[in-house]
C-alpha cells in the first residue's frame, strides 16, 4: 500500500487522536478509523520510525504529546499565562534593547526595528530554551537520545488551535 501526501492529512490526525485515547494494535485502528489494515500498518511504521508512535508488544502507544478537544482549557490558560509574563516584560524592556542594538548593522542600516526584533527575539528564545532544558523544565530537542534533533513534534486537534476564546 502506497502512501499519499492527502492520505497523511486525512488519516494522521485521527490515527494520533485514536491513539490518544488507548494503545491499539493495527487491526483495532483500522476497524476504529474505517481503513484498510495494511495502509493503517504502513502508516504505523511511519510514524514508528519518526519516534511519534512506539510498539509495545502488539500495540502501538504515542511517543509524543498529542493535544485534543479536552486540553484546549488547559492550553488556553498556559498561554494567558505566558502573555502576562511575556507582554508585560516586552513593553517594559523593548525601548532599552532597541537602545542596546542601536549600533548594529541592521538598524544602521536603516532595517526597521521590529523587523529586526524578530530576528533577536528567536536568539533570546532559543538562549532560554536552552536554559531550561539545562534546569530540566523542558525535554532536550538535541539530546542524545533524539533521533531527530532540533525539534520535538506534536498533534493537535484544530479545536485546539483557538488560542484567543
Amino acid at each position: 500500500v502506497r502512501l499519499r501526501m492527502e492520505t497523511l492529512y486525512d488519516i494522521v490526525p485521527p490515527l494520533m487522536l485514536a491513539l490518544r485515547e488507548k494503545p491499539a494494535t493495527p487491526a483495532d485502528l483500522a476497524g476504529r478509523l474505517a481503513l484498510r489494515r495494511a495502509e493503517v500498518e504502513n502508516l504505523l511504521s511511519l510514524l514508528e520510525e519518526t519516534e511519534c508512535v512506539r510498539r509495545k508488544d502488539e500495540a502501538y502507544l504515542l511517543a509524543i504529546p498529542v493535544f485534543g478537544r479536552q486540553d484546549f482549557p488547559m492550553v488556553r490558560d498556559a498561554l494567558k499565562l505566558s502573555r502576562s509574563i511575556l507582554l508585560p516584560w516586552m513593553e517594559q524592556n523593548l525601548a532599552r534593547i532597541e537602545q542596546a542594538l542601536r549600533e548594529t548593522s541592521p538598524l544602521r542600516a536603516k532595517v526597521p526595528f521590529p523587523q529586526m526584533y524578530w530576528t533577536v527575539w528567536h536568539y533570546l528564545f532559543g538562549i532560554t530554551n536552552r536554559i531550561l532544558v539545562e534546569e530540566g523544565f523542558f525535554y532536550d530537542p538535541y539530546g542524545p537520545a533524539r533521533t531527530y534533533k532540533g525539534f520535538l513534534p506534536c498533534v493537535w486537534d484544530p479545536s485546539v488551535q483557538r488560542w484567543d476564546e
